[in-house]
């Protein structure tokens, strides 16, 4: 490995860019969600519109999750996270003037959805590449808080910048912060080279597979209840009986709380402290009663269910990728690509079934579904950390997914 990439300073940059670009393809589907009272007058978007759209921009990601892992050892880290963000910043620009209708407004999220799965793989090699092996754990859940933070930013829009700006400024603050991403992205990322690849296939054969598929089932039922969380929780608010303003800083609550839950949980990780798919099953069941809060509740209870639902609910990510890379070795983008499949897929279904329950049957109904799902998905990720006894420890967790070799020796400072 390069020298700039073992210093405190290249894991830092590795750390932020890796959050931005998550960021950056994660934001434009919180801020549909976000804004959709705000756009509806303009665009129309009624629950089951809206969970059309969320779930074109879901299903986009599942479709190109599995490629992303496979282009990202190919190609590199640093020309993958550009393709990335440079998808993240056309969306932007689109949605933002381009938009007279909702099925522009859904095209554009297709555009969306293919950075956003393209992101993942590129950004975890970057980790790997960059972090040292003690601290991953922590870094990936600083990598995977970027999602809540895109849901706080999407949260903070409504008050800042929707109610004075307009709705449609706020792509255009995003699209800003992809031009910076992107710039980051040339000045500060490693050179790393793509790994060669010895032969077909991805290297992911017998038990290890089984694994990596039950965690893409939890993870197609957890990303399912996930993505109505981040989707549907201010329209469900402001029908509550919450302004559009509270509904939004209820968002931006919620949203700390999955920050500091997934920064935590990668954190104990790193000091032996669960790091399983066994710990994924706990949160998932504990997310599940947060959205009964959500279902059934108002006024606090209301509010604490979706704190609930923001953090031990959708907390688990950050844990997900960290199990993967300690699995998958130098096949991690692979993995991640793999799993994410399924994840993504959840995410265009649940917004879709929940948009279609939430018109016929009411919102509330909805979030009892949503709440099943995160029990289904706690019960296949306690499937799958029944496996992790018999798999093998990492032995080529040395050897970056798309970059070269991990120093084993402690890193100079």
């Amino acid at each position: 490995m390069s020298e700039p990439a073992r210093t405190r300073r290249g894991a830092f940059a590795g750390i932020a860019i890796a959050v931005a670009t998550t960021v950056c393809g994660v934001l434009p589907v919180f801020l549909a969600g976000s804004l959709s009272v705000q756009a509806n007058a303009d665009l129309g978007l009624t629950a089951a519109i809206l969970g059309i759209v969320i779930a074109v921009f879901w299903a986009s990601s599942s479709v190109f999750s599995r490629p992303a892992g496979r282009i990202a050892e190919r190609w590199g880290v640093r020309p993958t996270l550009m393709l990335t963000v440079g998808l993240a910043f056309v969306a932007m620009v689109g949605v933002a003037f381009a938009s007279p209708s909702w099925p522009w407004f859904a095209l554009w999220m297709l555009v969306a959805g293919a950075a956003n799965g393209f992101g993942h793989p590129p950004s975890n090699a970057l980790i790997l590449a960059t972090v040292r092996s003690t601290f991953t754990g922590t870094a990936f859940g600083i990598k995977q808080a970027a999602i809540p933070i895109s849901t706080l930013c999407a949260g903070i829009a409504v008050p800042l910048i929707a109610l004075t700006l307009g709705w449609r400024a706020t792509f255009i603050v995003g699209a800003a912060l992809c031009a910076l991403t992107l710039l980051a992205i040339g000045l500060f990322v490693p050179a790393l080279e793509a790994r060669r690849r010895a032969g077909k296939g991805d290297g992911i054969t017998g038990t290890l597979r089984t694994y990596f598929l039950l965690m893409a089932v939890s993870g197609f039922l957890g990303v399912a209840q996930a993505n109505v969380i981040g989707g549907f929780t201010v329209q469900t608010a402001v029908e509550r009986g919450f302004g559009p303003a509270e509904a939004g800083f209820i968002v931006v609550g919620a949203s700390i709380a999955g920050i500091v839950v997934r920064i935590a949980v990668g954190m104990a990780a790193d000091r032996g402290l669960g790091g399983t798919m066994r710990t994924v099953a706990v949160m998932l069941l504990l997310g599940a009663v947060g959205l009964g809060g959500i279902a059934y509740g108002s006024g606090p209870v209301f509010i604490a269910g979706c704190v609930l639902a923001f953090g031990a609910g959708w907390g688990w990510n950050g844990l997900v990728h960290y199990t993967i890379a300690q699995r998958a070795g130098a096949f991690t983008a692979s993995a991640t690509g793999l799993v994410q499949g399924g994840a993504y897929a959840g995410g265009a279904v649940g917004p879709l079934l929940f948009g279609f329950l939430g018109t016929q049957a009411g919102l509330g109904v909805g979030w009892a579904v949503a709440a099943g799902c995160a029990v289904a998905s706690g019960v296949a990720a306690y499937l799958a950390s029944r496996l992790e006894g018999g798999l093998s420890l990492p032995g080529s967790r040395t050897t970056g997914p798309a970059g070269p070799p991990r120093s084993s020796q402690p890193r100079r400072r």
